[in-house]
């Protein structure tokens, strides 16, 4: 199959099993939103689509790099399994399919690559050679009711909460671009540099949102002064913090904390299980995160220097 075809056997196999993909894994996220520099491996049974891997590939200098594109959270493998399978045919399964995905990736440099959460078995990616790295998220179950909820969180986040609704009114509306200028400030906060390049990003990403009603973006005022804003993108199952920023003028107005707390609560009345805090793993961050009292989950980052050069350049660098 060519680049062409798969991503034509990728769109019906979405359509097909829109349900079950998470939102980042889905054809028309990569599609709208990530746009360019992507294709997509397929697996199939007979005729049948059984397992898809969309992949990001970048040029950077002579070195072609496969990794997430920005805010595309998860991009691994996900296969459709034989109905009753036991335990031990899944995995024989997945190693079977996982193999001939591994065998249909194209050559790079380096593969540095979080999956999504519902991957659990690496052994087939050990055995060529990959490194399976631990990242770790915080999930919040939305079974719980509001009192149960708030009582997990931390007191100082409570107390970022209590005084943020004292001042501060939400909005909901789709200025992306201010999300961007708050994101932006956030970052330089950080001393980081900010991940976005793409000047066009966020165009996409607001169309795709309203396009597809999976997400809702508020914002933080106090009179005219905006403070903060946040993004969260939803699919049939779960909520993710995709994306946020406060002005660095404001960083203690608890506006973040607040915006997060009404994102929890929108999700659970939308009845979806669970609130995914998409957790840094930036010793700064982590700790805000960490506040809201969700469960510390692990998951996959899949990571492969393929190129001699390149291993050798990366140890020349100062």
């Amino acid at each position: 199959m060519n680049k062409k075809e798969n991503k034509a056997l990728f769109k019906a196999f979405s359509e097909k099993w829109k349900k079950e993909l998470p939102f980042c894994m889905h054809f028309d996220w990569w599609k709208e939103v990530v746009k360019k520099d992507w294709e997509v491996l397929c697996v199939q049974s007979g005729n049948e689509v059984i397992g898809i891997w969309p992949l990001y590939i970048r040029q950077k200098g002579p070195w072609r790099i496969i990794c997430n594109p920005p805010l595309t959270p998860y991009c691994g493998p996900f296969l459709i399994y034989p109905k009753g399978q036991k335990t031990v045919r899944k995995i024989a399964f997945e190693n079977k399919q996982y193999k001939e995905l591994i065998k249909q990736c194209p050559n790079f440099a380096l593969l540095d690559v979080n999956l999504p959460l519902y991957f659990k078995n690496s052994l087939e990616f050990h055995w060529h050679a990959f490194q399976d790295r631990k990242r770790f998220t915080y999930l919040i179950d939305l079974s719980q009711d509001e009192e149960q909820l708030w009582a997990k969180l931390k007191e100082s986040t409570r107390r970022q909460i209590k005084k943020a609704n004292k001042t501060l009114r939400l909005k909901t509306h789709d200025d992306f671009h201010q999300l961007e200028i708050n994101a932006q400030s956030s970052f330089e906060k950080q001393n980081t540099a900010y991940p976005i390049a793409d000047p066009d990003l966020m165009k996409r990403l607001s169309s795709y949102v309203n396009k597809h009603n999976c997400g809702k973006l508020w914002t933080a005022y106090e009179s005219d002064k905006l403070h903060a804003s946040l993004l969260m993108v939803v699919d049939k199952n779960s909520a993710y913090y995709l994306m946020g920023g406060a002005d660095s003028s404001y960083k203690n107005s608890g506006a973040m904390s607040l915006l997060l707390w009404q994102a929890i609560l929108s999700a659970k009345e939308m009845g979806l299980a669970e609130f995914n805090t998409e957790g840094s793993m930036h010793p700064k961050i982590e700790p805000f995160l960490r506040g809201f009292g969700g469960d510390l989950t692990a998951f996959s980052n899949l990571y492969k220097e393929g190129s001699k050069f390149f291993q050798f350049a990366k140890k020349l660098k100062p």
